[in-house]
């Protein structure tokens, strides 16, 4: 480190402080901010005024303001020789390092704020540092560590009633399950912890809730209720100028418009989720958003692109210690070499996912990595060593029921056992795969239903956009029917439903693309953070 960047370290606090007292000067004085700066008042009501400043205007959407506020806090708690202050200001710092995902520093000072609030026999408190190094360690991708915190943290609850840190460690408990792929319990937990935020009006919390519960609507294929959750926390964290959440959920919707090919909607979230996470710092958002970019240029054939995107974030992961978002920008790299003909390349990567996968245990991501080392492998004529991975990536599909993964692995070791010749293992992956492919037809076909009844419901669809759906319904029966009389093939009536549905999402393409249009003129003239 130069002498100039050292002289910057110790003099970015300074000036950060003198920023808020300019802000305070030029803007309505917060009365929190004036107690805090009224040295004649106590000690303790100035402790007070700084732990609700920080916690309610700084923490989540200006971290390393709240980290430096924090510190000014913990300085006077000392002086006065307030455990209690201590502890709490403690805490506030351990949360700001963690949220700008410096780690070490965090869980540092989440161990020091449990030793504190050991001595003041305070458990809820306790259990929030045991919770925070959970967070940390979960983060980091140590699964198996953050669950033995986490369970701490339950035990030093035991009984009391602390509603705050229930419903922390009900979160954290359904986000363990769904890194797990465990979806199923991490609704139930979801559900369990947005009742509880709901029935203390907490609107900040209801509304990150909403949008967790909206990623595992969308990971079980249900985007009507997806959709439905991400529009309902939208509007929550727009109303509260919580530009964190606006930028994730923006990377939401853009991923459902993605998956439906409706390329520049998706990437008009996308991009806003970008400029949210760089006016607001978040290193992490901004690497989730450049990937999302990487995706969508390799979905559209620009590996150049994608790959300029997907490297930009492998750097911001590698920055900022992310080894889950490393693992995905790894993924990401992997599957544009190999759309580009880079097979070595491509292994390489791919290999790189599944020796750091040990660390985290995310089983879908494994599978996934399976799934795309059999395909290379496949394309470079080593069937034998594909139907390895490959058999690997099929046991795991069958064990947490990954339909689609287990759909593309087994047509793909339905072309390595033909190539070996092994016959009889070559018709079983036909089998499966034809099994695989119709289940995830059905579920398909009912998720078409699902978004068509949903559209009409959420957007207010007008008289005359009713009756050309019906026209279209009625359409698609007139078809069923006609398919049926003619005997063309067994199932051909649901292949129709699903055709109709399609047709009828193609033609309201272009009314949601104006809607989208309309709501991105609105972005372009609202700022995307208080600075």
């Amino acid at each position: 480190m130069t002498t100039t960047a050292k002289d910057m370290r110790y003099l970015l606090p300074t000036v950060l402080l003198s920023v808020l007292s300019l802000l305070a000067r030029s803007q309505p004085i917060d009365p929190l901010w004036l107690a805090w700066q009224d040295k004649e008042r106590a000690d303790t009501s100035r402790c007070n005024a700084m732990i609700v400043l920080i916690q309610e205007h700084y923490l989540r959407n200006r971290p390393d303001t709240a980290a430096t506020l924090a510190t000014e806090l913990l300085d006077l708690a000392n002086r006065t020789g307030s455990e209690r202050h201590q502890a709490k200001a403690t805490l506030l710092l351990a949360a700001a390092n963690k949220l700008m995902n410096n780690y070490d520093v965090a869980i540092q000072a989440y161990r020091r704020a449990h030793e504190l609030n050991r001595r003041i026999d305070h458990r809820p408190g306790m259990a929030k540092s045991l919770q925070g190094i959970a967070t940390c360690l979960r983060e980091q991708g140590s699964m198996d560590s953050a669950d033995i915190y986490l369970d701490s943290a339950e035990h030093a609850l035991a009984g009391i009633h602390d509603r705050e840190m229930e419903s922390r460690i009900a979160d954290d408990r359904g986000l363990a399950a769904c890194l797990r792929g465990d979806l199923e319990s991490a609704l139930r937990y979801w559900h369990e912890t947005l009742a509880m935020h709901e029935a203390a009006q907490e609107r900040n919390s209801m509304a990150a809730m909403l949008g967790k519960l909206g990623v595992v609507h969308q990971l079980r294929g249900d985007h009507r209720r997806a959709i439905d959750n991400y529009y309902k926390s939208l509007a929550i964290m727009e109303e509260l100028n919580d530009m964190q959440g606006v930028g994730a959920t923006c990377g939401n919707l853009g991923h459902i418009h993605l998956e439906h090919q409706e390329f520049d909607i998706a990437r008009g979230y996308f991009e806003r989720a970008l400029e949210v996470a760089r006016s607001i710092s978040d290193r992490r958002a901004e690497a989730d958003a450049l990937n999302n970019l990487g995706v969508l240029c390799s979905r559209n054939g620009d590996h150049t692109k994608a790959s300029t995107f997907d490297t930009q974030a492998l750097a911001i992961r590698r920055e900022i210690k992310d080894l889950p978002g490393e693992i995905n920008s790894l993924h990401n790299l992997a599957e544009v070499s190999r759309d580009a003909g880079d097979l070595v390349h491509a292994q390489e990567l791919y290999l790189e996912c599944l020796s750091k996968l040990d660390i985290t245990g995310d089983q879908r991501a494994r599978t996934n990595t399976l799934v795309g080392l059999t395909s290379v492998f496949n394309l470079q004529d080593d069937h034998a060593t594909a139907v390895v991975y490959g058999t690997r990536a099929l046991g795991l599909a069958q064990r947490f029921g990954y339909l689609t993964e287990a759909r593309n692995v087994t047509s793909l070791l339905h072309t390595s056992h033909k190539a070996l010749r092994n016959t009889e293992q070559a018709l079983l992956m036909l089998e499966l795969h034809m099994a695989a492919k119709d289940s995830l037809a059905s579920s398909e076909d009912q998720r078409m239903l699902l978004e068509r009844e949903f559209q009409y419901t959420y957007e207010k669809e007008t008289l005359a956009d009713s009756l050309r759906h019906a026209a279209e319904l009625v359409h698609v029966r007139d078809q069923q029917h006609l398919a049926e009389t003619r005997s063309l093939a067994t199932g051909g009536g649901a292949a129709l439903v699903l055709l109709g549905g399609g047709l009828w999402f193609h033609a309201d393409r272009k009314r949601r693309k104006a809607r989208f249009e309309k709501e991105a003129a609105t972005w372009r003239h609202r700022p995307c953070a208080a600075r």
